[in-house]
């Protein structure tokens, strides 16, 4: 997805000469909820190391992240969501639909100078999405 005008957006970051000498990183918040229109590959291919911990907010008037979204980065890395996608409504025995309170989680990755690891603390209703899986 290329944004516009083509002065915003990832694709401006990346083409910026000041930019070129940016290292990959191994933590990355997934950019406008991890959905599809806003994924710039080449953001995730120069920017983020494969088996990366990515951390998701959800946004649920739209309900990402979708599935779709889910699979498409637990192949850069471990995805970690802070709530579910969309609030969750209930029936009730007397047949009245009830929503659920929207809450969210909270996910603290930490990592000591020199540590290889990112040590996740997760808070419910945050949760492990999708365990990294890389594709051959």
């Amino acid at each position: 997805m290329i944004a516009s005008p083509k002065e915003f957006g990832w694709k401006a970051i990346l083409d910026d000469p000041n930019h070129r000498g940016l290292a990959p990183c191994s933590l990355v918040k997934a950019p406008h909820h991890g959905g599809e229109s806003a994924h710039e590959q080449e953001m995730w291919d120069r920017l983020v190391e494969m088996g990366s911990i990515i951390e998701v907010a959800p946004y649920w008037a739209s309900s990402l992240p979708r599935p779709s979204d889910i699979d498409r980065m637990k192949r850069v890395g471990d995805v970690w969501q802070a709530a579910r996608s969309c609030k969750l409504e209930t029936i009730a025995e007397s047949g009245f639909t009830m929503s659920e309170p929207a809450r969210a989680g909270l996910i603290q990755s930490r990592r000591r100078l020199g540590e290889d690891q990112w040590r996740i603390y997760c808070e419910e209703p945050a949760f492990l999405a999708a365990a990294h899986e890389p594709v051959s």
